[in-house]
C-alpha cells in the first residue's frame, strides 16, 4: 500500500509527532496475559476468600449519580466537588431509599433496578443547605456475566467497575444496621469490649489512653480460576474513649493538673487535633477540634465583649468553670473550655498512635494461622447471618460457607558464596563481608541519653570491636571516642567527625533533628538506648546488625547473592544491568504537605550497591497526595552523568530491571507507565538507545492471607512460597510471594505485577529473581519481606519524611488554609531532605 500525501511543513511536523508517540506508546504497552510457573514443591495453602455465586439467569447492577450542590461552599457550587463523608450520610438518608438501594459514601449509588427518574431533596446541615440529586442510570453492569467465571477478554474497567458494586452492595446490610459503625472500609460492632482491656489486671484498664475495636472487612476480587470472589478481613481501629474531654486529657498526661506545662501541649495536640466534641450549653452541637489555644478561660479575652472567656460563661449561661486556668481548646476561630466538651461516642483515632500503644495494637492484633482461619470463619458466619439472606432475596448472590483452598510451591533458597551453609527457612549464617579499603579514620559515639555513660561507653566499643574483627569488618577502637552531648551542640560534633554512632532515648522527633546535620562527608547512624544497651550486654546478634549497617554506610559490602545461577538471568547478567527502586510516601491529612520520592539505582555488577535520590512534589490543587514521580528522568539523568556509572554508559547493550514499591492496580497506566516512559527518555537523551526495560510493581498493601495445611494443623508459609493460579488477577502478569520467615502472627506476601518486560523472560525466572534480591537487604541475615532495591527506597523515603518534619517544625501547617509564604518550595525542601551529596545511602 502506497499513500501519497501533500503536507505543509506544520503538518510534517504533527505527522512525525504523531508517529514518535505511537511508537513510544507501543513500547511501553502493559502486559495483559498471566503466566503460570512450574519450579519448586507444590504445597497446599487456605485462603481468607470465599466464592460468590449466583443461579441468576440475569444479574444487572445499575449505577447512578449523586449530585451535592451547596451555594455557600466554594467547593460545591456547581455539583463537582464531593463533601465531607458526614454530608454525605446525612444528605443520603433523607432520600429514604429501598433497603436494597447502596451507596458508597461518596458520589455513586448502586440499585438491582433500573429507573430513570430523578430525585431531588434539600436538606439544612448546620448553617448550610444542601441540595442532592440522583440521576442516571449512569451504568448498566451485567455482573452475571463474571461472577462465575471470567473471560480472558474481558474489559479491565467494566471488571474493576463490577467489583467495586459489589464491594459497596455486599456490606450494605452492615451500613445500615444501626449497631455498627463505618469506619474506611470496615464496620465495627458498637459499644464493644475494648480489646486493650487486661481482664488480669483490671485497676489498670481505666488508664487506657485509647480503645481498640475489631470489626470486619470485605472485598470483591475478581480471580482467573474463581470467577469473582470475597475476600473476609478481621480490622482492628485505634478509638477514642467516651465521656468528658478532660478526663481523656488527663489520661494523656498520665495526671489531673490545674494548669498545663509546656511539655504537655504537644502529645495533647497530637491526640485532639481533629477530635469532635459535644457542648451543650447552647443546645447539642457537634464541634471540630483544631488543638489547644494559646490562652486559659481567665486570660483569653473576646475583644468585642472585653470580658474574658471565663467571664462569659458566668454572665451568659451561669456557668462557674472548674478550670479556669486551663488552656481551651480551638474550634476554628472560636475557643471553648475543654471541661465544657464531650467526646462524640464511637469515633476513631487516625493520629499516628504513640510508641507503647503502637506496640498493643501490633500485640493483641497479631494472630497465628490457626486462629487466622478459624477468626475467618467466624467472620464469614456472621456475615452470612447478617448479611446472607438479605443478599441472596435482593441480589440472588450466595456466598461460599469454606474458604478457596489454592496450590503453590516452595521455591528454592538463592545461592549466597559468602555463607557459611545454604540458606536456610530464609537465614544463613555470613562469613567475612567485603570491607571497603582499611582506610583509617575518627570514629566517634555521641549519647543523647542521659543514663549511658563512660562506663557503658567502654563496653560497647569493645563488644563492637571484638564482633568487627570476627566479621573481617575495618574498625579501630582506638580512634573512637565518646561524647555526651545535647540536641542544640549535637550539629558542631557531628561536622568534626567521619562517623557518628548517636544514641537516643528513642526513636522520636530527634531522630530527623540528628539526620538533618549529617553530610556525604560526615555520616551519622542512630542507636537507641534500648539497642545500645543490648550491644553493652553481650548481644552479639544486634552487635553484627549495627556493624553490617556501618559497613555498608563506608562503602562496604557485607554478602552478595549468585544471580548468574537462576534461569533466565545467567545471559542478562553477562551484561551491564541496572535495578532501580522507587517508592513516595505522603503526609496523612493534609493536602499543604509534599509527597516525598525516592529513587535508588544500583551501580555494581552484584547489585549490591546503590545511588539515591530524594525528591519532593506538592499536589495539585484539591488533592492531598501525588503518587506519580514527574521529575523521574531528571532524577536517572543525574545518576547516569555519576562516576559511578561511567562504564555503563559506554557499553552496547544495557538492561534496567525497575522494581516500585506501593502503587495500586487503578495507578498502573497513570503513574508507573508513565515513569518508565520518563525513564526511557533519560537514557535516549544520554545516548543509551539499545537498552531494555523491565517493570515489576510490588506491595503489601493487600489484604490476601495465605495458610499452609498440614496434617495436624495450620502453619505459615516458608520463605519461597509462591502463588501464581486461582486466586490471581485476571488480565496481568502477577504473583504472590512470601520470601521472609514469620516472627510473630500470620506472614504477608508480597504481590508482583510484571507490567513490561524487554528481557522476555518466563515468570519462573522472575520469581526467583525477586525471591533472590529478598535476600541481598545488607542489614540483616535473613531474607526480608520484598526486594532490596524497593526496600531501600522506603527507607530513604521514611528518612527524608523524619528530616522534613525536624527541618519544618517551625511552619504552621493548617489544612484549610495556609499563606503560601508560610510554606516552604520544594526546592527548599529539597536542601532539606538530601545530605549534602544525593547519592549518600539511607540505610
Amino acid at each position: 500500500l502506497s499513500l501519497s500525501l501533500s503536507l505543509t511543513h506544520t503538518h510534517t511536523i504533527y505527522l512525525y509527532t504523531f508517529l514518535f508517540h505511537c511508537r513510544q506508546s507501543a513500547s511501553v504497552t502493559m502486559i495483559r496475559k498471566n503466566q503460570h510457573g512450574t519450579k519448586g514443591n507444590k504445597v497446599t495453602l487456605s485462603t481468607n476468600s470465599f466464592n460468590l455465586s449466583s443461579k441468576a439467569k440475569k444479574l444487572n447492577i445499575y449505577q447512578y449519580d449523586l449530585c451535592i450542590r451547596c451555594p455557600d461552599d466554594p467547593r460545591l457550587v456547581d455539583g463537582a466537588g464531593v463533601p465531607s463523608k458526614f454530608i454525605c450520610d446525612e444528605v443520603f438518608k433523607e432520600f429514604e431509599f429501598e433497603p436494597h438501594i447502596a451507596y458508597d459514601g461518596k458520589r455513586n449509588v448502586y440499585s438491582k433496578k433500573r429507573n430513570e427518574e430523578e430525585k431531588t431533596i434539600t436538606k439544612k446541615i448546620g448553617r448550610k443547605t444542601y441540595t442532592a440529586t440522583v440521576s442516571g442510570p449512569n451504568a448498566t453492569l451485567n455482573v452475571r456475566s463474571v461472577i462465575n467465571s471470567i473471560k480472558g477478554d474481558q474489559d479491565p474497567n467494566e471488571l474493576t467497575s463490577i467489583t467495586t458494586a459489589l464491594s459497596v452492595v455486599i456490606p450494605n446490610c452492615l451500613s445500615r444496621n444501626e449497631d455498627y459503625v463505618a469506619i474506611k472500609q470496615g464496620f465495627f460492632q458498637k459499644n464493644q469490649q475494648d480489646l486493650f482491656n487486661d481482664p488480669r489486671r483490671p485497676s489498670m484498664n481505666n488508664s487506657q489512653v485509647l480503645r481498640l475495636w475489631s470489626g470486619i472487612k470485605t472485598r470483591v476480587t475478581p480471580t482467573e480460576g474463581d470467577g469473582l470472589t470475597l475476600r473476609v478481613t478481621k480490622v482492628f481501629q485505634a478509638m477514642y474513649p467516651n465521656g468528658k474531654l478532660l478526663d481523656f486529657i488527663w489520661k494523656i498526661i498520665r495526671r489531673e493538673k490545674r494548669e498545663l506545662d509546656d511539655r504537655d501541649i504537644v502529645p495533647i495536640n497530637d491526640m485532639i487535633k481533629h477530635l469532635k466534641v459535644q457542648t451543650t450549653h447552647v443546645g447539642e452541637r457537634t464541634h471540630t477540634l483544631d488543638g489547644l489555644s494559646d490562652r486559659s478561660a481567665r486570660d483569653h479575652i473576646i475583644t468585642e465583649r472585653n470580658i474574658s472567656v471565663e467571664e462569659y460563661f458566668k454572665s451568659e449561661y451561669n456557668i462557674t468553670l472548674q478550670y479556669p486556668n486551663l488552656l481551651c481548646v480551638k474550634v476554628g476561630k472560636n475557643v471553648y473550655p475543654m471541661e465544657l466538651c464531650t467526646i462524640k461516642d464511637s469515633q476513631p483515632f487516625f493520629g499516628k498512635l504513640p510508641g507503647p500503644i503502637q506496640g498493643k495494637l501490633i500485640l493483641k492484633a497479631r494472630e497465628d494461622p490457626e486462629k487466622k482461619i478459624m477468626s475467618g470463619r467466624a467472620l464469614r458466619e456472621r456475615l452470612g447471618t447478617l448479611c446472607g439472606e438479605w443478599l441472596v432475596t435482593h441480589y440472588g448472590i450466595e456466598l461460599g460457607r469454606e474458604p478457596i483452598v489454592v496450590e503453590g510451591r516452595v521455591l528454592d533458597p538463592p545461592i549466597i558464596p559468602d555463607s557459611k551453609k545454604p540458606v536456610n527457612d530464609g537465614r544463613w549464617e555470613n562469613k567475612k563481608v567485603d570491607c571497603s579499603k582499611p582506610i583509617s579514620f575518627k570514629l566517634q559515639i555521641l549519647s543523647l541519653a542521659r543514663d549511658f555513660s563512660n562506663g557503658k561507653f567502654e563496653a560497647l566499643r569493645q563488644t563492637l570491636s571484638r564482633k568487627a574483627n570476627d566479621l573481617g569488618i575495618f574498625f579501630d577502637p582506638r580512634n573512637v571516642s565518646f561524647r555526651m552531648c545535647t540536641l542544640g551542640d549535637i550539629g558542631a560534633q557531628i561536622k568534626s567527625c567521619k562517623y557518628s554512632f548517636v544514641i537516643m532515648e528513642s526513636k522520636g522527633e530527634e531522630y530527623g533533628s540528628i539526620k538533618n546535620h549529617e553530610t556525604f562527608m560526615n555520616r551519622t547512624q542512630c542507636i537507641t538506648l534500648k539497642v545500645a544497651e543490648k550491644v553493652v550486654n553481650g548481644d552479639l546478634k544486634t552487635t553484627e546488625n549495627i556493624l553490617y549497617k556501618y559497613n555498608a554506610k563506608i562503602g562496604g559490602i557485607n554478602w552478595k547473592v549468585d544471580l548468574s545461577r537462576i534461569t533466565g538471568f545467567s545471559e542478562v547478567s553477562k551484561q551491564p544491568t541496572l535495578v532501580i527502586g522507587a517508592d513516595v510516601t505522603h503526609f496523612t491529612r493534609s493536602g499543604n504537605r509534599p509527597s516525598l520520592a525516592a529513587v535508588v539505582c544500583s551501580y555494581d555488577r552484584d547489585i549490591s550497591k546503590y545511588l539515591t535520590r530524594v525528591s519532593a512534589h506538592y499536589p495539585e490543587d484539591g488533592r492531598n497526595s501525588i503518587e506519580l514521580i514527574p521529575d523521574m528522568d531528571k532524577i536517572v539523568s543525574e545518576m547516569l552523568g555519576r562516576k559511578e556509572l561511567h562504564n555503563f554508559e559506554k557499553t552496547k547493550q544495557r538492561n534496567v530491571i525497575y522494581y516500585r514499591d506501593g502503587v495500586s492496580q487503578g495507578q498502573f497506566e497513570n503513574t508507573v507507565m508513565k515513569e518508565l516512559e520518563l525513564i526511557k527518555k533519560a537514557f535516549l537523551d544520554k545516548g543509551c538507545k539499545d537498552t531494555r526495560f523491565s517493570v515489576i510493581v510490588c506491595t503489601k498493601r493487600h489484604d490476601q492471607r495465605f495458610m499452609r495445611k498440614d496434617r495436624v494443623k495450620y502453619d505459615n508459609m516458608k520463605p519461597g512460597t509462591v502463588v501464581d493460579s486461582s486466586i490471581m488477577a485476571p488480565n496481568l502478569l502477577n504473583f504472590y510471594l512470601c520470601s521472609q520467615q514469620a516472627i510473630q502472627g500470620t506472614s504477608v506476601p508480597c504481590h508482583y505485577y510484571i507490567l513490561h518486560d524487554d528481557l522476555k523472560l518466563n515468570v519462573d525466572s522472575w520469581q526467583a529473581f525477586s525471591f533472590a534480591l529478598c535476600h541481598a537487604y545488607g542489614r540483616v541475615t535473613r531474607s526480608v519481606s520484598y526486594p532490596a532495591p524497593a526496600y531501600y527506597a522506603h527507607l530513604a523515603c521514611e528518612s527524608a519524611r523524619e528530616r522534613f518534619l525536624a527541618g519544618y517544625q517551625d511552619v504552621q501547617w493548617d489544612d484549610t488554609a495556609a499563606p503560601d509564604n508560610q510554606l516552604p518550595t520544594e526546592d527548599e525542601i529539597q536542601q532539606t531532605i538530601v545530605p549534602g551529596n544525593f547519592d549518600a545511602f539511607y540505610m
